[in-house]
């Protein structure tokens, strides 16, 4: 349960993803781990100041499964951060911290850009 949610219609109209992700979509959503691997989830939580922001850590993780280059990997790596920034974009309440959650949206880029090599699957053709 999350304190605060945006509704999937309005993710799925202003998410930025892969093609054909919205298909991969149930089956992903199962698959899916959240925002970290399983031995950081209780230092990468899943919300961003009780915003669920879990969506956005499997799109990244369906676009590092997907892979490419490092030009893909940093991409993806900012596609996190923007991303978090939709989502706190589209909750837009007056009683939500917007500004100090942008800069959390920072700190998820810049984790991702250091700590993520290891996970992505690095190929000459993204699959």
């Amino acid at each position: 349960m999350y304190l605060f949610q945006v509704s999937i219609e309005e993710l799925k109209e202003h998410l930025i993803v892969s093609d054909g992700f919205w298909d991969r979509w149930e089956d992903e959503r199962k698959s899916c781990n959240g925002c970290g691997t399983g031995w950081n989830k209780y230092f990468v939580p899943n919300t961003v100041y009780g915003l669920n922001i879990r969506i956005v850590c499997c799109i990244h993780d369906d676009d590092y499964k997907r892979g490419g280059t490092e030009e893909d990997r940093k991409m993806y790596d900012e596609r996190i951060h923007d991303n978090i920034e939709i989502v706190i974009d589209l909750f837009d309440k007056w009683y939500y911290p917007t500004k100090a959650a942008k800069l959390r949206a920072d700190t998820y880029r810049a984790v991702v850009n250091v700590a993520g090599a290891g996970a992505f699957n690095y190929n000459e053709e993204v699959l």
